[in-house]
């Protein structure tokens, strides 16, 4: 089954993240993921799109909380991307132009004898597998959890 997911990690204090997400107007909803709060829309998935709101909500969360990471992820188009929130300011976006790809060797298997790649970079000859992905680039950048443990959070809600 396909995945949609938009939601915002940050490590603060449970109880305060469930009042930001009591106090806007998108469908949201809070859980928490190995010390860090969660706080995810639940709107239907269909005709869903990401928000602007989103946005705006991490930003003012990031003031309180120092630093915020919005997460979007669609299973359906296999997009990732995130934005890195701190003191109400963004500090970094990361897209599909920022993952990083390794070339398979002729088993399949990643080659670990080459750098990883971005996508500008890439041979079209090549087949490639991702290394690192924009979600995984802004969970490294505000010290959350592996990208592993969020994409089990996300299937599992």
């Amino acid at each position: 089954m396909s995945e949609v997911f938009e939601g915002i990690l940050v490590s603060t204090v449970r109880d305060v993240a469930r009042t930001w997400a009591r106090d806007e107007e998108l469908q949201l909803a809070f859980d928490v993921l190995t010390g860090m709060s969660v706080i995810y829309r639940v709107d239907s998935r269909d005709g869903f799109s990401f928000s602007k709101r989103s946005e705006e909500l991490a930003a003012r969360i990031s003031t309180k909380a120092s630093r915020a990471l919005l997460v979007r992820y669609d299973s359906r188009a296999g997009f990732r991307a995130s934005v890195a929130f701190r003191d109400g300011s963004e500090l970094m976006r990361y897209g599909p132009d920022d993952e990083l790809y390794v070339p398979l060797d002729n088993d399949g298997e990643p080659r670990s004898d080459v750098p990883p790649a971005t996508l500008s970079d890439l041979d079209p000859e090549e087949e490639y597998e991702t290394a690192v992905n924009a979600i995984e680039l802004g969970l490294r950048e505000i010290d959350g959890p592996p990208w592993s443990v969020l994409r089990s959070f996300i299937a599992s809600h």
